[in-house]
């Protein structure tokens, strides 16, 4: 299949006004990846408005329901690690090896955040004569922007925990890996997750980003990308959204006068580039 659309309200559909962008091969032009929905701020409406109406299925369901499901999410990845890996290595050009290291992560994070989802706890304080306690509850939907390095491992590590805890997705992958955002849903659509608690927003960020983003039934933004984005993201969504804004750090590190220099900086050098 070449042809791709987004998921909106519990279907495959094309973009409101039709139009789609194509993706290839970076090492070979003549390989074409797919064409995928460019989506607009109707895209955006929809997709905000038909989730808003279905995510409390998914924010009802059981602690260990949400739980299950992220595990078969992990272990559908974990079976299927070869052809993701292939096709992740087709649209972004990363090494095959390192392509499967970044699927093999992405399950490891579903299971990690699958624990979560029974973890969760509320707290009780003793008050004399009074019952005082606070519940943790849902923010309703998560906005995730991701980029194009790491495609699925980021997703990952933002979309699972906003599923294990009962929000509602709204995932707009970027536009340079758009099949790798793909397979990710289809994955956790097959694993268990309700087609009212996730929708997939392809095309680019400059079309669909601000409505999602402003919508008042988005409650929290997850974005990792380029510092002005961030920024604009910052200033569109207010004081009023719970964002999560990564934008290009460097990991700064501290070594101690009793460390090895040599170890250290070989454990440094492997954790800033991927193998």
């Amino acid at each position: 299949m070449t042809d791709y659309k987004n998921f909106i309200g519990g279907k495959w559909v094309a973009a409101a006004q039709g139009k789609t962008f194509e993706r290839r091969n970076p090492a070979d032009n003549r390989d074409l990846i797919g064409h995928f929905p460019a989506s607009d701020a109707e895209d955006a409406r929809q997709a905000v408005e038909k989730l808003e109406q279905s995510r409390r299925e998914w924010a009802a369901a059981a602690p260990e329901k949400r739980m299950q499901v992220l595990e078969k999410a992990a272990d559908l990845i974990t079976g299927r690690i070869d052809e993701l890996a292939r096709d992740l290595t087709r649209e972004e050009g990363k090494t095959l090896s390192s392509a499967k290291t970044e699927w093999t992560r992405a399950a490891a994070n579903l299971r990690l955040y699958a624990g979560d989802a029974i973890r969760i706890r509320g707290e009780t304080f003793p008050v004399q004569s009074t019952l005082v306690y606070s519940k943790r509850e849902p923010v309703g939907i998560v906005l995730a922007i991701t980029p194009w390095n790491f495609p699925v491992a980021i997703p990952s590590r933002k979309i699972g925990p906003a599923l294990a805890t009962g929000n509602g997705v709204i995932f707009k992958p970027s536009e340079v890996t758009p099949l790798t955002g793909q397979h990710f849903v289809e994955i956790l659509l097959e694993a268990g997750v309700p087609e009212g608690a996730i929708a997939l927003i392809q095309g680019f960020g400059a079309n669909v980003g601000e409505p999602l983003i402003t919508a008042d039934a988005v409650k929290a933004v997850t974005f990792t990308g380029s510092y002005p984005t961030g920024s604009l993201i910052h200033r569109l969504a207010g004081p009023g959204k719970r964002l999560q804004l990564e934008m290009g750090g460097k990991n700064p590190c501290i070594v101690l006068e009793d460390a090895d220099p040599k170890k250290a900086a070989q454990i440094i050098a492997q954790g800033r580039i991927t193998k």
